[in-house]
């Protein structure tokens, strides 16, 4: 599925093929089963994601991919059958449909495999590179999980090397890779690929890559294991694997030879070329077997008379100049027999010049023994040749070179701000490079020091990225306003002083204010009745002509007496 969850399953591409399932998927695209519509025969098909075939340096990785892959052409290299596009726009590789394992779970379930069984494999993966190195094309990305394991007419551990997405091709004119960009899988980088040194990156780091997966499947585990990925690349450039025969003492010494000789640090010291190396290993095994030497040679397609070339064979830490022909012991020695036989001739002549030493500081000693007698018995003449002799000032003593600092991890954190990020997440993925960590927000990343990486925020359809070289502590802050997610670089986060406690100050006993009395209302006095004044009494209205005028009231005098 892709980052928004829709899938391909049912649909038909290209008129041509009907997508059953889906037999795996990653952070760039997912891998599906399909059909042929008018034969009866079912295929691979490999999808990029929408979004990741946006990014033009991704796009132009898997078409070469494509192209490199279908023109090799190889038994034992997957077969490629068409190349084109999905409705939504995702490119898409048609290839054979592989049936098996790879090797990566067949070494997590077996462990060590046994000799038989490693020379028959080796031999298939060695073949088909000496097919790409001969156009050319340098793998890059050699491992366990690249080289699949089939069942075909009853044969088993049939071969097919796949992925060929950050090949490397030597004399194009056209450079996908930068100088310093930092290609593979860390467990199997060689020393220039580890540091970044991408124009160095030649068929020597195949040869590297194939030591790591011999070593593996001898012992059942690789030579350069850490807790981190920057403890893991600090070993492959800075220290040497364990012996191989400290962690397995069944293999031989010869076979232990040719595996330290492939690991060296320096692209010098290995095997120039695949077939150096397969010769090499042949006549180790013919020391065991002959027959597992006919069916290694055989396998990868090198002829049973091929010569050996090379000078130095490298064992362990220590390497051994073949320049002089050495005595072949009974039975018909091997040229890595000749070589082992010469390190052990080395190593009994450095303990002869051990005990060489050991005498002559012995001497020595006893010479500075008598001089101090002597200088005792005659004092002026021991002055007198001091005297005569400048003193010689001492060697100077070499301080050893300080050992070069392991790079760092580097903290890359995503915080949100603001509405609408509910829904989104975050990728992180070096630049390039196939592997992604998605997470969502807030996130946090750790990522290796001065690694090129690519930081993808996404919500829906919606997608912002950066790119950047990791060189310290960087907080970004995503934000959605306006219907656009955007993606800006923000400050530190600011650690906040903690608040000291205030000091306990006793409170002072305030004096009691003076309350003032408050005056008391007077009492509000009845009013006195004002007496009613008198009325004057009203004229008698005249009486009309004619009639008699009506007696009036009788008056009443001051006591209440009437009048009459």
């Amino acid at each position: 599925m892709g980052y928004d969850g829709t899938s391909l399953v049912g649909q038909v591409l290209g008129d041509t093929y009907r997508v059953e399932r889906e037999l795996g998927g990653g952070g760039m695209g997912a891998v599906y089963e399909a059909s042929h519509l008018r034969l009866r025969r079912h295929f691979a098909i490999k999808v990029l994601f929408p979004k990741v075939a946006a990014n033009e340096e991704a796009l132009a990785r898997f078409q070469r991919e494509a192209q490199i892959t279908s023109s090799l052409g190889h038994p034992h290299i997957v077969e490629v059958i068409d190349f084109n596009h999905a409705p939504d726009g995702s490119p898409y590789i048609v290839m054979e449909l592989l049936e098996g394992r790879d090797l990566e779970g067949l070494l997590q379930e077996r462990g060590p495999l046994p000799l038989e069984r490693v020379a028959t494999i080796f031999g298939q993966v060695a073949g088909a590179l000496l097919a790409a190195h001969e156009q050319g094309i340098i793998h890059r990305d050699l491992k366990p999980s690249n080289v699949f394991l089939c069942d075909k007419a009853g044969q088993r551990d049939v071969v097919k090397v796949v992925d060929f997405g950050i090949s490397k091709v030597l004399g194009s004119k056209s450079v996908v890779t930068r100088t310093q960009a930092t290609m593979g899988t860390p467990g199997y980088m060689s020393p220039e690929q580890a540091e970044g040194r991408a124009a160095e990156v030649d068929i020597r780091t195949d040869v590297f890559a194939m030591g790591t997966m011999l070593y593996e499947m001898l012992s059942g585990r690789p030579p350069f294991a850490g807790e981190s990925i920057p403890t893991m690349l600090y070993k492959i450039v800075h220290q040497p694997p364990p012996p191989l025969r400290g962690v397995c003492p069944g293999i031989p010494a010869e076979i232990e030879v040719v595996v330290h000789r492939a690991l060296e640090k320096s692209p010098e010291d290995r095997f120039p070329s695949m077939e150096e190396m397969v010769v090499a290993l042949g006549e180790a095994l013919a020391g065991t077997s002959a027959e597992l030497r006919g069916s290694l040679l055989s396998a990868a397609g090198v002829s049973m008379t091929a010569p050996m070339a090379g000078s130095m064979v490298s064992a362990s830490s220590e390497r051994v100049a073949v320049s002089k022909p050495v005595a072949r012991p009974k039975g018909g020695a091997t040229t890595l027999s000749s070589s082992a036989a010469e390190l052990e001739l080395k190593r009994q002549q450095s303990a002869r010049l051990l005990w060489v030493a050991l005498a002559l500081v012995v001497l020595l000693a006893t010479v500075a023994t008598a001089a101090i007698l002597l200088r005792e018995e005659r004092p002026e003449v021991a002055t007198k040749f001091v005297e005569e002799q400048p003193a010689t000032p001492p060697p100077p003593v070499e301080t050893p070179a300080p050992a070069p600092r392991p790079p760092r991890q580097l903290l890359v954190e995503v915080v949100a701000e603001g509405k609408g990020l509910r829904k989104a997440g975050c990728s992180l993925y070096p630049v390039g490079g196939a592997e992604r960590v998605a997470r969502a927000l807030p996130c946090r990343f750790k990522v290796l020091e001065g690694t090129e990486v690519r930081l993808e925020l996404r919500r829906g359809r919606k997608h912002v990225s950066r790119s950047f070289k990791v060189s310290a502590a960087r907080r970004f802050a995503a934000r959605y306003r306006a219907r656009r997610l955007l993606l800006a670089e923000a400050d530190p986060k600011p650690v906040a002083a903690k608040p000291k406690p205030p000091k306990p100050v006793a409170a002072k006993p305030k004096p009691p204010k003076p309350v003032a009395a408050k005056p008391k209302p007077p009492k509000p006095k009845p009013p006195k009745p004002k007496p009613p004044k008198p009325k004057p009494p009203k004229p008698p209205k005249p009486a009309p002509a004619g009639e008699r005028a009506k007696p009036g009231p009788k008056k009443k005098d001051d006591w209440g007496t009437p009048e009459f």
